[in-house]
C-alpha cells in the first residue's frame, strides 16, 4: 500500500505554455513518532531495515514527512526549527520542500500518519 498514494496529490498534470504536459510535484505525509517507551528513541537508519546503521534517533512526538516507503520502513524527512521540516504542516509537504532536510529510514511500527 502505498501511503495514500504518498499523497501523490500530483495535482494532475499541468499544461505548461510550451504544450508540454509535467506532473505537479507529490506531496509528502505528515506524521508523528509515537509508541515509544519513556526514555526511549526512534533509530533512524541510512536504509530500508536493521541491517544498515543508525544514523540519528528520534523522540517521541516529533513531527516528521514520510516520502517514500520500502515493505516496513518509512523514509522520513525531519529537521530544526530553521529547515524547511521544521514547521509543522499538517496537510503535508511538497516533495521539493524536503530536500533540504535530515533524512533516514524508520520502522513504520512507530510512525503515525496524520495526512494523506
Amino acid at each position: 500500500m502505498l501511503i495514500g498514494a504518498f499523497v501523490v496529490l500530483a495535482l494532475g498534470a499541468m499544461q505548461q505554455d510550451t504544450g508540454q504536459i509535467a506532473k505537479a510535484p507529490y506531496f509528502c505525509n505528515y506524521a508523528k513518532v509515537y509508541r515509544l517507551e519513556v526514555g526511549s528513541h526512534l533509530s533512524v537508519r541510512s536504509g530500508p531495515g536493521e541491517r544498515f546503521s543508525r544514523i540519528d534517533r528520534l523522540e517521541a512526538g516529533r513531527s516528521v514527512y514520510i516520502c517514500d516507503e520500502h515493505r516496513e520502513w518509512y523514509k522520513a524527512f525531519y529537521g530544526g526549527l530553521d529547515s524547511p521540516c521544521g514547521s509543522e504542516s499538517t496537510g503535508g509537504k511538497d516533495v521539493r520542500k524536503v530536500a533540504a532536510c535530515k533524512s533516514g529510514w524508520v520502522n513504520r511500527k512507530w510512525i503515525d500518519v496524520l495526512s494523506g
